[in-house]
């Protein structure tokens, strides 16, 4: 989520502000305990603070849609330049778009901190290279029979090592040595062109400036999208080259927010966990209701130079959005994609998050996603509320 994203917290997600922990040694947030419970038949508000990304933009799809006036809940979403975590940690904002990195930095100073839900896999880390010049990942995977730790070693040591990349250094060299430890080449056997700004860094690459590019969604989106270079450049490796295993590199997205004010109000919880699945089956089932709002929203961040077919794409190509049975399995099952350990683990190896700052701390003590989602799945007025016909507006 760089955001996911407009210097990509994708890479990212470090940066949950210095401020913000002095903020939240300086501050304690309110008094009282955040109870929002409501009488029967009220409306309850709940506010989301949302970076530049699009990994979350589904909270918005919930409000544009009525999805969440369905159980008597109002959604106030704002945007942000950066993560407003400052403003969860000082009680203005009820919750804010996260991942599982993100927690490192800001657990020692703010152990309130929780993640209470995992919203998407982001798959934004694409190679963006220029068309005919690079042979694609997916060749290598075809010629080698699917044998996906083959295929990685020779992408990267026939066509990435001794190549250049224009990127934001300090957001994603830890991403790109991600993918060159895939064929066993260090950082030094290939050139980093540094930028100040991910906008600058693809606008470079589009230029003619270096081989590769890899950075802020919005940036990768343009240059795969925009009618104007359509066909100069092609993703040239997926995300799931980026890091070991057949998936590759695991960035679950979440929301996060105080663990007293979650503790009191479980139905609440409950119900924002049952209104994000219901928007994620209308992306799967209706992604022309979704993407008009999701575009519009993103325009002040995208300058509004990706249209809703590219909206789609980035949607259903650059982020996985499970459906509630799909969930289970994918971020909660123990094993290759279990929420709590392997996400964390792998960003601490690719340097994404500072070592020190990581060091001790126990990212499953700061969720309670796996537990709302057993919660809902054993009601099942939310199951068939999750599952009920589409609403007027198709959702």
């Amino acid at each position: 989520m760089a955001k996911a994203h407009s210097s990509a917290r994708r890479a990212f997600a470090l940066a949950l502000l210095s401020a913000a922990l002095i903020y939240a040694v300086g501050c304690g947030g309110d008094d009282d305990d955040g109870d929002k419970t409501t009488a029967e038949g009220e409306v309850e508000t709940v506010t989301i603070g949302l970076g530049p990304y699009y990994d979350d933009q589904l909270w918005k799809v919930a409000r544009e849609t009525g999805i969440d006036q369905e159980l008597g809940v109002e959604l106030e979403v704002s945007d942000h330049p950066e993560s407003p975590l400052k403003a969860v940690i000082g009680g203005d904002l009820d919750f804010t778009d996260s991942a599982v990195s993100s927690g490192f930095p800001v657990y020692a100073n703010f152990p309130e901190y929780t993640d209470w839900i995992v919203t998407n896999d982001f798959r934004g880390f694409q190679l963006i290279g220029r068309a005919g010049e690079v042979k694609p990942y997916d060749d290598y995977l075809d010629e080698n029979d699917g044998d996906f730790e083959a295929a990685k070693e020779a992408f990267v040591q026939n066509e990435v090592e001794g190549k250049s990349f224009c990127i934001v250094r300090s957001d994603f060299v830890g991403v790109v040595k991600g993918l060159l430890d895939e064929g066993g080449v260090k950082v030094d056997d290939v050139e980093i062109v540094d930028f100040a700004t991910d906008a600058k860094a693809g606008a470079a690459f589009a230029g003619g400036e270096c081989d590769f590019f890899t950075g802020a969604l919005p940036e990768e989106g343009r240059l795969l999208t925009d009618p104007d270079v359509a066909g100069e450049f092609v993703a040239a490796a997926p995300h799931e080259a980026f890091g070991p295993g057949k998936g590759g590199l695991l960035f679950y997205t979440t929301m996060a927010g105080n663990r007293d004010f979650i503790d009191s109000n479980p139905e609440l919880m409950e119900k924002l966990t049952a209104i994000w699945y219901r928007a994620a089956r209308c992306l799967d089932e209706n992604p022309d209701v979704v993407a008009p709002i999701v575009t519009e929203a993103m325009k002040p961040v995208t300058g509004g130079e990706i249209d809703e077919e590219g909206t789609k794409l980035i949607l259903e190509d650059f982020n996985y959005y499970p459906t509630f049975e799909e969930a289970g399995d994918y971020y909660y099952a123990a094993g290759e994609n279990n929420f709590a350990t392997v996400s964390a683990t792998q960003f601490e190896d690719f340097e994404a998050t500072d070592p020190e700052a990581a060091e001790g701390q126990e990212p499953a003590e700061h969720t309670v996603a796996e537990d709302l989602y057993n919660s809902v799945a054993a009601n099942e007025e939310l199951r068939d509320y999750i599952n009920g016909d589409p609403l007027e507006g198709g959702c």
